[in-house]
């Protein structure tokens, strides 16, 4: 019984709390934003998704609704506002027009709605009571500049403005002996102190042209108008010299603030599946988060629970909110500590009481050093801007240095983008790469400027005067040069160079080899004519060995009649056919249906087996491989062979050090190719890009640095690098001659090289920007080569040392079977064994009588051979083996 009642009351327990929470209230924010603004209205989202989860046990929650306007069409957006409110919005924050922002006011203000802004605020700007800002009053932000200005105690500056609305900002300093200028006329007019007012992304490109131009040396000053300042990457200014001073609201490195932003960064990732791109930690994102933060802090602290209606408001009607001056009130009363300081307002809804950092730039780059705020004014936390810049006379920090290029890629080129780009943000490449890497080295500003014929320099021999780059240097238009300039000699004397920050070698650049077409004879390729020639020589030579062998072994003479016990006569099977038949039979492993008997003539077969086994399976292996494997065919495999043919073509860039490296070798080959250089202008091509293009069109052989053949290989899969290297060379940066500076450039190419930062950048330029890689699936193709004698020549060695040991054996045969002999006739040894080789030179005989134990001596006198049976045995072998 009592189970089933707590159940029951578990029940209705469960019942009335999920029916709270399904009753709770939602407080409607509408937010308006720009249809592009898709980033904006993510963060929106995101804050207000972030901020419910804190407070789950309230009887409300906070709901967001993005009002959409395209810029253009104000009753639209005023139709889209009435929509909302009549789906219970009761608070607006925005727009950023002023035109739109005083339109919607006036909807709001007829509702009873609070509206908050978070854009800058105009002077002709009416004030409307359910309007608020969160943005700073411009008066006070002008009076921070009027502060820092008086600190500085600058006598005379020049303001730097975007348009006339960043002017308006700064009316108060017009006055304050000052003058505008526009941006053309900076460079000469002489002045060293600056106010600059822009957005962030102008101010961005301003420092980067200044930089290229030489106007953010130690001797210049800035005061920056821009809240977003740490919105910048600096390093490439950090080091200068210069002073540059700003304004923030917030530091970005400060750990409450990072983490708010990184969170909503991920969590507009993961819910709305947008992956913001650039700098979000900006004032435009603060002030929305801000205003956020203050609705939600006055409805949970300030708004009693019973005001939090879904009370729907129509713009048709006279009806407003009831608990509108209430909230309007609160928001005017409250003190909401936001991403952007404390948030309070004076009675008319304006932000006059605030603080923010005052920055500057210095070599570890932008620090705080004091605040200003509407009680105490400007204090400064150090003594104003010190000199943080070590004081070196070899020093090149803030010296500006004009930088010469070729547009030859990788080592220069116009980048690409849809954005339209200035200064220095125009190019990129190797070389553009390893400036920049120096400049954040040694602490120098640069400008690149570009050598429009594409010329590095070469020497007019009838007027002395240098051309290209190098004359740029040495004429003082430009104080650097970089790209693929090689160190030579007469350019040595003529400019400076740094250490090389690249080596290379002069190659050739020629089509891919073409495969070798199938060949008649393509069984014959596995050995070279030389191992054919002595295999052949070696089957002849073990053939007769074993004849001889054969003829010479006791053992080799067999009963023809195994019938008869004592025969008359012997024969041998090693004649001098089967000798040879028995060689070619084993060496093409089908074997015969002679057998070996005799030592020797065994020790042979075997060495000769062994050598036919080692001979086939080689063989074998490498006729696999030149079936399986495609063979490459090149015209000419090296520079030498390249000079004796009269086919292809071949050229180098003219005037160039590849050119010249011919002209001045000492070798025979290198001159040669030099003088048909010479004779044949029409083969020299002005760029390296057009050298390519007549190997890729025509039978035309290009001859350059193995790098830019290294570069080009690396795209173009048809083309291919043959022979080697024909000397080793160095490219080096340019400067003229007897630069002071000379030592601190080597100093600090040699910490690139160390840290592996110029290997890096080669692998990015070579490798992975501007469609490289592509080649690197290709196959290469195997060069398969036929077998010689030093691949074999062992197997040979063995077969003849086999073969001698084998007509050793057969003599010592012999001479044994001889000796027995001799022991039971007693007859003489020099007399039998000179019976014995007369029969073994009369080659034509393969029957041989046999010899009688007990026989009277001197039987050579005495007894004959029956030579008539003999005979005529003898002649009907010779028949059979005939037809046979």
């Amino acid at each position: 019984m009592c189970s089933k009642t707590c159940f029951w009351i578990f029940l209705i327990i469960i019942s009335y709390t999920g029916w709270v929470y399904t009753k709770k209230t939602a407080f409607t924010i509408g937010a308006i934003f720009h249809t592009s603004d898709d980033e904006l209205q993510a963060i929106f989202n995101s804050a207000i998704d972030k901020l419910n989860p804190k407070y789950r046990r309230l009887p409300f929650t906070l709901k967001g609704v993005t009002i959409k306007h395209d810029g253009r069409n104000c009753l639209a957006l005023s139709r889209n506002v009435c929509n909302s409110l009549a789906r219970g919005v009761h608070a607006i924050i925005g727009p950023d027009s002023y035109s739109f922002s005083r339109h919607i006011g006036s909807i709001c203000s007829r509702k009873d709605v609070p509206q908050i802004l978070t854009r800058p605020y105009l002077p002709d700007e009416d004030h409307n009571y359910f309007t608020l800002n969160l943005h700073p009053h411009p008066v006070k932000l002008e009076q921070i500049f009027l502060d820092i200005l008086e600190e500085l105690d600058w006598k005379k500056f020049m303001i730097i403005y975007q348009n006339d609305d960043s002017l308006i900002k700064v009316g108060q300093l017009l006055s304050y002996k000052s003058s505008a200028l526009t941006l053309n006329a900076i460079k000469h007019s002489g002045e060293e102190y600056f106010v600059v007012v822009c957005d962030l992304d102008t101010l961005k490109r301003f420092l980067q042209q200044a930089q290229q131009v030489g106007l953010l040396s130690e001797k210049h000053h800035y005061v920056i108008y821009n809240f977003d300042m740490s919105g910048v990457d600096v390093e490439q200014y950090q080091y200068g010299g210069c002073e540059i001073i700003s304004v923030r609201f917030f530091d970005p490195a400060n750990t409450e603030v990072m983490d708010t932003f990184n969170s909503l960064d991920t969590m507009i990732y993961l819910d709305h599946n947008i992956q913001i791109e650039g700098y979000t930690l900006n004032l435009e994102t603060a002030l929305l988060l801000d205003a956020v933060t203050l609705i939600h802090t006055i409805v949970t602290e300030h708004m009693p629970p019973d005001h939090i209606t879904d009370q729907l408001l129509y713009c048709n009607n006279s009806d407003s909110w009831w608990h509108g001056t209430s909230f309007r009130n609160y928001m005017n009363v409250a003190n909401v500590k936001g991403h952007t300081g404390i948030i309070r307002f004076d009675p008319e809804g304006y932000r006059s009481d605030f603080e923010v950092e005052i920055i500057e730039l210095t070599t570890d780059g932008l620090i705080k050093i004091g605040t200003w705020n509407t009680t105490t004014g400007l204090k400064i936390q150090r003594p104003l801007i010190e000199d943080v810049i070590p004081e070196d006379d070899d020093s090149l920090v803030g010296e500006h240095f004009y930088v010469i290029t070729v547009l030859t890629r990788p080592y220069g080129l116009m980048k690409d983008s849809t954005k339209q780009l200035y200064g220095n943000d125009r190019y990129e490449g190797f070389g553009i790469d390893i400036i920049h890497e120096l400049s954040k080295i040694l602490g120098f500003n640069y400008t690149i400027i570009v050598q429009e014929d594409g010329a590095n320099g070469s020497k007019d021999e009838k007027t002395g005067k240098w051309s290209g780059m190098i004359g740029k240097v040495r004429e003082m238009v430009a104080d650097l040069a970089i790209g693929d300039l090689t160190i030579t000699s007469e350019r040595e004397n003529a400019v400076d160079f740094t250490h090389p920050f690249m080596t290379l070698g002069i190659s050739i650049l020629y089509k891919k080899p073409e495969p070798v077409p199938p060949s008649l004879f393509m069984f014959t390729s596995p050995f070279s004519p030389q191992v054919w020639l002595f295999l052949g020589v070696a089957y002849v030579l073990v053939s007769l060995s074993l004849f001889v062998m054969g003829r010479l072994s006791p053992s080799e003479w067999q009963n023809p009649y195994p019938c008869i016990e004592e025969p008359e006569f012997l024969i041998n099977q090693f004649t001098f056919k089967n000798s040879f038949w028995f060689t070619i039979g084993s060496l093409m492993q089908q074997g015969t249906e002679l057998a070996p008997i005799g030592m020797s003539t065994r020790m042979l077969a075997g060495v000769w087996w062994f050598f036919t086994l080692i001979m086939v399976s080689s063989y074998t292996a490498n006729l696999a491989a030149f079936l399986t494997v495609t063979t490459l065919e090149t015209p000419f495999k090296n520079i030498e062979e390249l000079a004796k043919q009269k086919e292809i073509k071949y050229g180098a860039k003219a005037n160039g050090a590849t050119a010249f490296f011919f002209r001045d070798s000492d070798r025979d080959d290198y001159r040669t190719i030099w003088k048909y250089m010479e004779k044949n202008p029409s083969v020299m091509v002005k760029e390296n890009n057009e050298g390519v293009i007549r190997v890729q069109k025509e039978n035309y052989a290009f001859l350059m640095e193995s790098t830019s053949i290294e570069y080009v290989t690396e795209r173009q899969c048809a083309l291919d690098k043959v022979g080697g290297q024909l000397d080793e060379k160095g490219y080096g940066i340019a400067m003229r001659k007897g630069s002071t500076y000379r030592p601190l450039f080597n100093t600090a190419i040699l910490k690139l090289q160390e840290t592996g930062m110029l290997t890096t950048l080669r692998i990015k330029w070579w490798k992975e920007k501007l469609g490289g890689g592509t080649c690197q699936e290709r196959s290469s193709a195997a060069n398969v080569t036929p077998l010689d004698l030093k691949n074999v020549g062992g197997v040979f060695l063995v077969l003849g040392i086999g073969t001698f040991l084998g007509i050793l054996m057969a003599f010592l045969e012999l001479t044994m079977d001889v000796v027995g002999y001799m022991k039971h006739q007693n007859a003489k040894y020099r007399q039998e064994m000179k019976e014995e080789m007369r029969f073994f030179f009369e080659f034509k005989k393969n029957v041989k009588p046999v010899r009688r134990i007990g026989e009277q001596e001197g039987r050579e006198d005495t007894v004959e051979f029956p030579f008539n049976s003999i005979n005529y045995l003898e002649n009907y072998i010779n028949e059979n083996n005939q037809n046979a």
